[in-house]
């Protein structure tokens, strides 16, 4: 389980978008800003804390644009100096460390076009433990399945805000595997036919397999309106009864995050623009920063 501690950064969305007419739109970008985004969470948890750093990109681009060659590092109040390098496209503390609640942090980042950065020093948040939890059946809009529900309390009244992920590993096994396979032989040049297809005996298992899947959602609740600060079988994945991924093994690690107002408002901003909707909508991307 983990605590958040979030840094301030500009970011930009960019809408996703589906056609549903015959003829497609054919955007363009106008007006485009070239500007940094910082993706920055460090943690309670002891390990190797993690900073993504890319740019922003036109609608028509495919991905972000990784930014490499930046000097990235963490401060404390005491002095204390955590450096970060790159690797595969992310940047990655030196040595694991972990966020103390008594301690506060800020992020400095020096890009490779000599622009600086330097983020609010912030605080770990109240620490708040998942209590509880569970796998209930339950039917949603007429579709019987599985809601993976968590439940946690913080009695000083001071966490509010809370964040979840989760990570499930399940294991298939195909309904209809063979154990031959069709393999594709060649005769000699100009013969006629060219060749046949023969069927051989699998060397290798194809029927079993394990995959490992990361939430890539926004999963966000809040206790404001609430007498105490509990959060009670909160829903954070549901799978239908005819998923294939229940249907022999399965598990989910979910991780908690408690947040500060700021940081739990940076996210909902996001979760709205970030939403699926028509290129005509009225949400459209824009800058919004947390600080």
């Amino acid at each position: 389980m983990k605590k958040t501690l979030l840094f301030g950064f500009l970011i930009t969305i960019l809408l996703s978008m589906t056609f549903g007419c015959t003829t497609p739109y054919s955007y363009q970008t106008n007006g485009f800003e070239d500007a940094l985004v910082i993706e920055a969470t460090i943690t309670n948890e002891l390990k190797s804390q993690q900073i993504k750093l890319s740019r922003t990109y036109k609608l028509e681009s495919k991905k972000p644009i990784f930014e490499s060659k930046a000097v990235v590092y963490v401060t404390d109040d005491l002095g204390n100096k955590y450096d970060f390098q790159e690797k595969n496209e992310t940047y990655v503390s030196l040595n694991p460390f972990q966020a103390s609640p008594d301690r506060a942090y800020q992020l400095h980042i020096l890009t490779k076009n000599g622009r600086s950065y330097v983020s609010n020093e912030e605080k770990l948040p109240q620490q708040t433990q998942i209590e509880k939890l569970e796998a209930k059946t339950v039917t949603k809009k007429g579709v019987l399945g599985v809601e993976i529900t968590v439940s946690s309390n913080d009695p000083t009244n001071k966490s509010r805000y809370y964040r979840y992920e989760y990570d499930e590993t399940y294991k298939i096994i195909a309904p209809k595997a063979y154990s031959k396979k069709a393999v594709a032989v060649f005769f000699a040049p100009g013969s006629n036919p060219k060749g046949q297809v023969v069927f051989q005996d699998r060397t290798t298992e194809v029927r079993t397999c394990y995959s490992d899947k990361k939430s890539n959602e926004l999963i966000l609740t809040n206790t404001n309106q609430l007498s105490e600060d509990r959060v009670t079988d909160f829903p954070v994945k549901f799978i239908s009864s005819t998923d294939p991924i229940i249907r022999n093994r399965y598990s989910i690690l979910v991780k908690q995050y408690v947040q500060n107002l700021a940081a739990h408002t940076f996210y909902e901003t996001l979760k709205d623009i970030s939403d699926i909707g028509s290129i005509l909508s009225q949400t459209s991307p824009h800058f919004f920063t947390e600080t």
